[in-house]
């Protein structure tokens, strides 16, 4: 039981000569006080210089995992160092400078030391001037920002975005230095922390570093200027060869198997492992980077990234990202400096051996088949396959194919991040819906370049006096395109001398179109269900909503009005810390169902061009949304049954039965089971409002 006995005294002679006959030695004894109850026999074979603080000790043993080790300190070097209640420290070859608190234990350590006034991987101002920076997004620096120890995504996300807002610029640095000024970090700069019921076990170099209570790091090769957040509710774990320098870790981390960091930020349930190299970057939440090499990235949630040979650098992946082996994104620079990027919406996937060039932008739920790229991409339609024609080099895009051909993936991805998130406090809402305020706004733009497109590549196209959006309507709809493919005009979508083809566009048009309606109703409905509405009461709350721009900020989905108040805010001294910052994200997540249902009611009436949504539209549209939700749940089922009825995929096998063995049976597959409920609860509560409104 940990005393609450904070009263310390010096040694009595008694103490003094017990500890000396214990082997051990101090520069000065006077210097060292402890507590009343405080065992000299507990503490053995150690030498002590400067200033220590010693807690009470008892006969117990401390147990962590499978080590188990008497309370005390044994064979150790204790330099100026606070040593708290209940602790175990055998064979520390070397701590300075450290305040451990209760219920530690340190076991085989080589050094754990800390410089006067660290700031643990924190951005504040040296007395030097110079501060630790992080370059991310860019290797030229120039969306460079401050690391701190409560950094949120968002804060992140919006530092080196907003690079042409100068007062916000200063602000943020303003905001990160007050941070210096709080309890937490006059702590920090007095002296290091180990938090209670924390273990080190086997590591070789700990300098400078602040770990969080019931933090687990073992077998490390090095920490040096780092923060590590943990708790007893979200321990945080480092091991096995690990090196870290100059950056933050998030609550609940965990890096393991010979990763290695510098100027780095992980945030909370982020993973490190098996020799990833992580450089100039941040790691969204729920996320996973092992094996490979990052270096000056920042990815949003649910990025996955685990083949030892692909490359990605200078990015900014917008979350539920994928990168396959052999993929190098961002690997050639095409200016005169390291000045390039890659932006990425929510998504981003890449075949094996797939490779990219500066500069490039790809909407959401764009996947890139197997090829090199060698030219600058700019791709505006989601939800997109991008290939190249290997007979021309032409490059090719697909718009909508996931809804076309892979529904299984795209549903079951969407699925499978919901049930990935390790957060405790959801306070901020993390969008995992393939279908959602951004990408549908990403679906009207693309449903407007192909309609633009058909009408300029049709007979007098060009023409001035034209209506390009009307006419590419009525090629599009009344599929007037033979063959089906457009070819854009060279320095559109593609740096380069070669026209670019859109496959399949009128497909595409039809797919993006569905999706609007399955997407209008289904939002609607669900809040008209929550809050027991008619479609008169929803007509009336909604009547007067018009869409707007939506931005990705951190993984939290944010309408642009609302983030230009955020931002106006801040410069106007209306919000004057991070703080009130992340209280205003919350804000946002509290409001975003109800913004997202004005969405939905919004882009159901641009869908359809009517400034109102009448009850004939209204129940015509609910009955549309059936025929589409029918269809999605049969493209899932189609989509795995490729996988049971392909020949190519039972060649391996001597027998069906084996085959069953590996593939499972297709009416077992817990995700198709579980998106057939899905489907029919929503089939349930669509038929529920045509009933409803017909009565």
């Amino acid at each position: 039981m940990v005393s609450t006995n904070n009263e310390y005294r010096q040694l009595t002679n008694l103490e003094i000569n017990i500890l000396k006959n214990n082997r051990n030695t101090s520069d000065n004894w006077e210097n060292i006080t402890v507590k009343n109850g405080f065992e000299p026999d507990q503490v053995q074979n150690s030498t002590f210089r400067g200033k220590i603080q010693l807690g009470i000790f008892t006969n117990n043993l401390l147990k962590n995992d499978t080590l188990s080790l008497p309370e005390g300190i044994y064979n150790s070097m204790i330099v100026s160092s606070n040593i708290g209640d209940n602790c175990a420290i055998h064979n520390a070859k070397y701590i300075s400078a450290y305040n451990i608190e209760n219920n530690v234990i340190i076991f085989n350590i080589d050094e754990l030391t800390a410089s006067p006034n660290s700031f643990f991987g924190n951005g504040y101002q040296k007395e030097d001037g110079t501060r630790n920076w992080i370059s991310i997004i860019n290797e030229s620096g120039s969306r460079k920002i401050l690391p701190f120890y409560s950094m949120e995504t968002g804060d992140c996300h919006l530092w080196a975005k907003f690079r042409g807002e100068k007062e916000l610029q200063s602000k943020f640095i303003l905001f990160t230095d007050n941070l210096n000024n709080t309890g937490h970090s006059k702590l920090a700069k007095r002296t290091a922390v180990i938090g209670s019921f924390s273990s080190l076990r086997s590591c070789r170099i700990i300098k400078d570093t602040q770990l969080g209570k019931y933090s687990k790091v073992f077998g490390i090769s090095n920490l040096e200027n780092i923060t590590v957040n943990s708790s007893k509710e979200i321990p945080t774990t480092i091991g096995e060869d690990s090196d870290l320098i100059n950056g933050i870790v998030g609550y609940g981390a965990e890096v393991r198997h010979g990763a290695r960091a510098s100027n780095f930020i992980l945030a909370n349930y982020s993973t490190l492992k098996y020799g990833a190299n992580f450089f100039n970057s941040y790691l969204g939440e729920n996320s996973t980077i092992s094996c490979c090499e990052v270096n000056s990235t920042m990815a949003l949630p649910f990025h996955e990234q685990h083949h030892n040979n692909s490359f990605l650098i200078a990015s900014l992946l917008k979350g539920q990202s994928n990168i396959g082996a052999g993929s190098t994104i961002g690997s050639n620079h095409n200016s005169r400096s390291a000045d390039g990027e890659i932006s990425a919406g929510r998504g981003f996937w890449t075949a094996l051996s797939s490779s990219t060039k500066h500069n490039c932008s790809f909407a959401s739920f764009t996947i890139l088949a197997k090829n090199d790229f060698l030219h600058e991409m700019k791709i505006p339609t989601p939800f997109s396959l991008i290939s190249l024609d290997h007979h021309t080099s032409y490059l090719q895009i697909m718009p909508g194919y996931w809804f076309m051909y892979n529904m299984y993936a795209l549903t079951r991805n969407s699925g499978k991040f919901k049930t990935r998130d390790k957060r405790i406090d959801k306070s901020i809402l993390i969008e995992t819906d393939y279908l959602a305020p951004d990408t549908v706004e990403e679906i009207f733009n693309g449903i407007e370049f192909l309609e633009k497109w058909a009408a300029m590549l049709s007979k007098d196209g060009r023409d001035p006096g034209i209506n390009l959006r009307e006419k590419g309507k009525t090629i599009l709809e009344k599929e007037q395109l033979d063959p089906d493919l457009m070819e854009i005009d060279p320095g559109v979508l593609e740096y380069s001398t070669n026209p670019v083809r859109i496959i399949k566009p009128v497909k595409a048009y039809k797919a993006y179109k569905d999706m609007l309606i399955y997407y209008s109703v289904k939002v609607l409905c669900e809040y008209a269900d929550k809050k027991n509405l008619g479609f008169k009461e929803l007509k009336k709350k909604f009547q007067n909503s018009r869409r707007c721009n939506w931005i990705n900020v951190g993984g939290q989905l944010i309408q642009e009005d609302d983030l230009n108040t955020l931002i106006g805010d801040i410069k106007d001294n209306r919000i004057t810390s991070w703080e009130e910052v992340h209280l205003r994200y919350r804000e946002f997540s509290n409001s975003y169902f109800e913004k997202k249902t004005a969405h939905a009611y919004a882009s159901m009436k641009d869908l359809f061009n009517n400034k109102t949504i009448n009850t004939n539209i209204w129940n015509n549209t609910l009955k549309e949304a059936l025929d589409i939700n029918k269809k999605i749940n049969n493209s899932i089922n189609q989509s795995r049954m490729k996988d049971h009825t392909n020949l190519f995929r039972h060649i391996t096998f001597s027998s069906p039965e084996e085959g069953e063995a590996i593939l499972g049976k297709l009416e077992n597959n817990t995700f198709l089971i579980e998106a057939a409920k899905d489907s029919a609860n929503l089939d349930k509560l669509i038929k529920k409002y045509i009933n409803k409104e017909s009565n």
